[in-house]
């Protein structure tokens, strides 16, 4: 009796998961974030999409259990939903088969604002691919694009690059953190950074940028105007690669937040930033330096603070613009358990 009793039990408890899962997808935002979706679970919402007439306004699948078979079953349901805006993917198991398979539904989402492609090992192959779908969208209302966590490349790197210097695009943030690319690669998006007129907040932490990629990245930002947040943390930045940045930010008008906390920068770096911020960059307001090897940090933190603090009473208040940008970060932070 033993056996009849558990597999009625297991069907029971899929038959309440599926249950609990067609009333998510009820409404016009569909979150299961973080619920062990796996890709029988996918397929239970690819079902739900097609077969839901109402407008989906946002779908979150992150940090799950999805693979490529379970993504390519919700992506050709999707086709159907043009309208959404909001995609989480974040942190699943799927790999460049799925990558593909989205891909090939991007064209059809023109109202997508936001795409979160996080912790997935995208390679380049996939990032060109992505681009490529990109590139081949009549209109594009994309605003915030998260490829952090990835094993994107310079080739990969430069397909995306090539893409969002579309007319069509937009965009105004963009997580690339933790990639493999090189300064090779941070040349060729720093070329697209310098004529950039919407990009706000550009995440490279976690790459090895080298000498080269500082200076190219460094080039960009004296010409860009648009630009507010920039994260250059635990980059293994060094105090002569630094030498670049502190020049641009003698002339920048534009940028308002700087984080370079976990790099090797020392007390020497440290001196002249405060200079430069006391004489000629009164805009930044917010500079996170934490976790480099600077000798007497807490009375470098407490001269920077009192700087900071006579720049944030100098700066308009954009905390509208601001908010929506903090709510799309803080969901992606959500997929990622940070």
């Amino acid at each position: 009796m033993e056996e009849p009793n558990e597999a009625q039990e297991i069907e029971e408890k899929i038959e309440a998961r599926r249950l609990l899962i067609e009333k998510e997808c009820r409404g016009g935002k569909i979150d299961l974030t973080s619920v062990e979706l796996d890709d029988l679970d996918a397929l239970t919402v690819a079902i739900c999409l097609f077969q839901k007439d109402s407008k989906v306004d946002s779908l979150y699948l992150g940090t799950n259990m999805i693979s490529d078979e379970g993504l390519e079953a919700i992506t050709n349901s999707l086709s159907k939903h043009s309208e959404i805006q909001h995609l989480y993917l974040s942190n699943n198991l799927f790999r460049d088969p799925g990558i593909s398979a989205l891909a090939n539904t991007l064209p059809e989402l023109k109202s997508l604002t936001t795409l979160s492609l996080g912790g997935l090992q995208i390679t380049d192959s996939a990032c060109t691919n992505l681009a490529t779908s990109l590139m081949a969208m009549e209109e594009s209302n994309l605003k915030y694009l998260f490829l952090n966590g990835n094993c994107i490349g310079d080739e990969g790197l430069l397909s995306l690059a090539v893409a969002l210097s579309s007319e069509k695009f937009f965009l105004e943030t963009l997580h690339l953190g933790d990639n493999v690319f090189t300064e090779v690669g941070l040349k060729l998006l720093s070329e697209w950074l310098e004529t950039n007129t919407s990009l706000v907040k550009l995440f490279l932490n976690d790459n090895e940028m080298g000498a080269d990629g500082i200076s190219s990245l460094s080039e960009a930002l004296c010409c860009n105007r648009k630009l507010k947040f920039l994260s250059l943390a635990a980059c293994g930045i060094i105090d002569e690669t630094f030498k670049p940045m502190l020049a641009c930010l003698s002339v920048n008008e534009a940028l308002e937040s700087l984080h370079i906390w976990s790099n090797l920068l020392t007390e020497k770096t440290a001196e002249l930033l405060l200079e430069v911020l006391r004489k000629h960059n009164h805009m930044i307001s917010d500079l996170q330096a934490f976790s480099n090897p600077i000798q007497d940090y807490e009375v470098f933190q407490a001269e920077l603070d009192e700087i900071l603090g006579k720049n944030v009473m100098e700066l308009e208040d954009d905390s509208s613009d601001d908010k929506e940008i903090e709510d799309i970060v803080e969901q992606v932070r959500k997929e990622i358990g940070k």
